[in-house]
């Protein structure tokens, strides 16, 4: 008997071990340096990601006064990170007064890389009111 548990215990520990791990924690894009620059061309590109998600620019002018199905970049560029994040990776927690729920295409946050989004965030933010 007391052999059985042995075999038994030598067979079970290295399959735990083999186990995969769960899923990381994803990377919180505010953590991270956003190129405003990279965020440009992430922006005005017509799709983005493997699956392709819709562009920004389908959606977002970066005119102040072009509105075309969502608000310009250019009125949302003093918002803060955390208001824009959340825009991307959960966009009908809160909406933009005058637009209206569900227009914004709501996969981002899996579509895009951490990097991805924090580069669009630092594009949003880089830009100035055209006076």
């Amino acid at each position: 008997m007391t052999k059985f548990f042995v075999i038994v215990f030598c067979f079970l520990i290295p399959l735990t071990a083999c186990q995969s791990n769960p899923d990381p924690e994803p990377i919180n894009p505010l953590t991270l340096e956003g190129d405003p620059d990279l965020g440009r061309e992430l922006v005005q590109m017509p799709l983005l990601g493997e699956t392709p998600a819709p562009g920004c620019r389908n959606c977002h002018s970066i005119e102040e006064d072009a509105v075309l199905v969502g608000p310009s970049f250019l009125s949302m560029a003093s918002s803060s990170e955390t208001y824009l994040l959340e825009g991307i990776v959960d966009p009908d927690k809160t909406i933009a007064e005058g637009f209206v729920s569900g227009a914004m295409y709501p996969n981002y946050q899996e579509d895009l890389t951490a990097q991805e989004i924090a580069h669009i965030i630092a594009f949003i933010q880089s830009l100035e009111p055209q006076n």
